[in-house]
């Protein structure tokens, strides 16, 4: 799940490494906030990975922030307003909490993911 921005600094700064993890056989699920600034980006990466727009969501489209889940085991939460805060002082919660990460944070994404639209 990634903000406007934050859709945008996922294709600008990691698209390479998304492209060889996909390639990998690795599923990639991206629930972002698509606005006229972030199309071309989700775009590109819906190439690689398969993309929903949360911003018109019931609930969601105020819902601004950042969490990435890897394998239902570890997941990182990001803690500052990427609007406000300059890349290089971005500050994030990483951990290894399998039961936060499968009982808390899988469940709610799976909820965004499936009230989240395809990309136009």
């Amino acid at each position: 799940i990634t903000t406007s921005t934050g859709l945008k600094e996922l294709e600008e700064n990691h698209l390479n490494i998304l492209k060889k993890v996909a390639a990998s056989g690795v599923k990639i699920q991206i629930a972002a906030h698509v606005s006229k600034d972030s199309s071309e980006s989700a775009k590109s990466l819906a190439k690689i990975a398969q993309v929903k727009d949360i911003a018109d969501v019931e609930s969601l489209e105020k819902a601004q922030g950042r969490l990435f889940i890897v394998d239902g085991n570890e997941f990182v939460l990001g803690l500052t307003d990427d609007q406000k805060t300059h890349p290089t002082q971005d500050v994030a919660f990483w951990t290894q909490g399998s039961h936060a990460a499968e009982n808390m944070f899988t469940p709610f994404f799976e909820i965004v993911w499936k009230n989240g639209k395809a990309l136009k």
